[in-house]
């Protein structure tokens, strides 16, 4: 047999051409820290040059984040600043994209960074295993700590008992309060039975705690 030929090639010519970004930016990344959950972190700035020998207009996709400034045209040799913050949705750390783009749709990307935290309520001392046993018609008072043992300040909503108890809150000093991580605030909690009779409470500690409470 006669030997094959060998397959004719074929040549496909490729040409490109390198192209001048049309805007740079101050800064590829962003690293927001802690932030906690639900809330809105503090702004960082980027800075956007115009390179380009035309006006420019940016538009944003700008994922969990707010962003602010660099609006309207920006003239050849111009910049701004953008002001960039972010809403952690969730605990950890966590990273997104801010894309910025031209009405050319050249872009550039912005890597944010950030760990999201939050409070954590603990009840201490003598309210957190309270039980009351007294005489009918007086008056017996426990007190306690309620402690943040996150790493994010911890805000409170109203404290309140449940199944209208023969009791009251009578110190309070957490309710619709503020407190750093590691440090506490009190309650009190006082019982005037009038009858001889089993009852139970739940004490209700609202907070803007990503964990609960």
């Amino acid at each position: 047999n006669a030997a094959s030929s060998p397959p004719t090639g074929q040549t496909v010519q490729l040409r490109g051409e390198g192209a001048s970004p049309t805007f740079t930016i101050s800064t590829s990344r962003l690293d927001f820290g802690s932030v906690k959950v639900n809330a809105l972190s503090s702004p960082q700035s980027v800075t956007l040059s115009n390179t380009s020998s035309s006006p420019i207009t940016f538009g944003f996709l700008a994922g969990p984040t707010t962003v602010s400034g660099c609006s309207g045209s920006i003239p050849v040799g111009g910049s701004c600043v953008l002001s960039v913050a972010l809403r952690a949705s969730s605990l950890g750390e966590q990273s997104a994209l801010l894309k910025v783009f031209d009405a050319a749709l050249n872009q550039q990307v912005i890597e944010l960074d950030w760990t999201g935290i939050t409070g954590q309520a603990i009840v201490e001392g003598p309210l957190a295993f309270a039980s009351f046993v007294q005489v009918a018609g007086t008056s017996l008072s426990v007190t306690g700590l309620i402690r943040d043992e996150g790493l994010a300040a911890l805000t409170f909503g109203q404290l309140s008992l449940t199944n209208n108890p023969p009791a009251a809150i009578t110190t309070d000093s957490c309710s619709n309060q503020t407190i750093s991580p590691g440090t506490n605030c009190s309650v009190a909690i006082t019982a005037t039975p009038t009858a001889v009779s089993s009852w139970y409470t739940n004490l209700i500690v609202p907070t803007d705690s990503a964990i609960g409470s």
